[in-house]
């Protein structure tokens, strides 16, 4: 009986340390961003086969996680930073090559490292597909993931010359001007070095049209093939060729007029104004964006202000995803019982896999109030369980003492 009392007394005060154990953990990390909370919860231990029907029987404790309650999530500044609003992880790697330990966790303070590789505050790689020529071709398994990388600084897409231009305002009609009546507008350009250069146009009314011809700045222009151009009113396009005298290569530029009114001899008259619509100067990468709208999908924003798709971030759903093993508050590995990791798109309604929130951190789930109110319980029940082994010590003493 004494035996029995022992047990129980010791087995109950080594469950509640566990479980204060736990709680200390939880409210030490009560602002650690993507942690998860533990608990201690107690499940009978049944006596063994073939023992006396009054031997004792007590308590042991098992971890009980909650990696599915959700965190807040609190924006910040930094655009490479990230969370999940819904139920999946964010896989990450011990190794830029992605040949390492994959791990699993909900903590998104990714930032890119001197090589361009975004790395959480654990220094574990961010994986996700990536993307060519800003298409995403996804995957299923943590294999079809590599980590997300653009290096800062470096160039994006290179310089191209421009191609195609439009014309915007208003050009009048030429019946209403006196034949050979003269208009002038410019369009500047790249050439193929990546330079700004000027066409120049003249435009000389007929009776039915105009006569476009155009000079270059450190060049020679024709108008659709020719020096000059006869065009038809109202105009639908042109096409202006250059050959560059400054060793760029030689280059065409398809001008659009659907923008162009055609109104008579009367205000606004001649206010057409033509300007190019493609073409780059080198664009490098200036800043790493994931994007807010929940696709996942990694930015590289260029030194232009336009922004490129470089990946798209895989995320891990699991069947247990409580069951999942910690490696800390913030990381964990599959298990027997969490089943395999399953990868998909962000927004994946079938899988459940969540939202992907970009320029926010998930905070931590410990709600310090319950955990305060936990701890009260714990230490009365760690008082009771000491209770009980100084009565059975009482008792055995007195025990002893009658025998003697």
């Amino acid at each position: 009986m004494f035996g029995g009392m022992f047990v129980n007394g010791l087995n109950g005060l080594m469950g509640q340390n566990e479980r204060l154990s736990a709680i200390s953990d939880n409210i030490a990390n009560a602002t650690t961003n993507g942690f998860k909370k533990s608990d201690v919860r107690f499940e009978n231990l049944m006596r063994e086969s073939g023992k006396p029907a009054f031997q004792t029987t007590s308590v042991a404790g098992y971890t009980k996680r909650y990696n599915q309650v959700q965190g807040e999530l609190k924006s910040v500044t930094q655009t490479s930073n990230a969370s999940i609003l819904g139920k999946g992880f964010f896989v990450v790697n011990t190794k830029a090559d992605s040949t390492g330990q994959t791990f699993f966790t909900r903590l998104g303070d990714f930032e890119a490292n001197s090589d361009g590789e975004l790395i959480n505050g654990a220094g574990l790689f961010l994986q996700g597909y990536k993307a060519t020529n800003s298409s995403v071709t996804s995957g299923t398994t943590v294999g079809s993931l590599t980590t997300v990388k653009a290096t800062l600084n470096t160039i994006a897409v290179p310089k191209a010359a421009t191609t195609t231009a439009e014309g915007s305002g208003n050009i009048p009609n030429p019946a209403t001007k006196t034949v050979g009546t003269q208009f002038n507008n410019a369009l500047t350009v790249l050439d193929s070095a990546g330079a700004e250069r000027t066409i120049d146009l003249t435009w000389t009314s007929t009776a039915t049209g105009y006569t476009v011809s155009a000079t270059a700045s450190n060049g020679t222009a024709t108008v659709n093939g020719g020096t000059t151009a006869t065009v038809a009113f109202p105009l639908t396009s042109l096409n202006l060729g250059v050959t560059w005298n400054t060793g760029a290569v030689a280059s065409t530029v398809a001008v659009t007029m659907s923008s162009v009114t055609a109104n008579g001899n009367t205000v606004p008259g001649f206010t057409m104004t033509l300007a190019r619509t493609d073409g780059n100067l080198d664009l490098t990468v200036e800043d790493i964006v994931i994007k807010s709208d929940g696709s996942g999908d990694v930015m590289a924003e260029l030194s232009d202000g336009s922004r490129t798709r470089i990946a798209r971030i895989g995320v891990a759903t699991f069947v247990e995803p409580d069951q999942l093993d910690a490696v800390s508050g913030t990381s964990w590995v599959q298990s027997a019982k969490s089943g395999e990791p399953v990868i998909s798109n962000p927004l994946s309604v079938s899988l459940g896999s969540g939202s992907i929130v970009g320029s926010t951190l998930e905070q931590s789930n410990v709600d310090l109030a319950d955990e305060l109110a936990t701890l009260i319980v714990v230490q009365k029940s760690y008082s009771f369980n000491s209770t009980i082994l100084t009565t059975a010590d009482q008792m055995y003493k007195s025990v002893i003492d009658l025998k003697s």
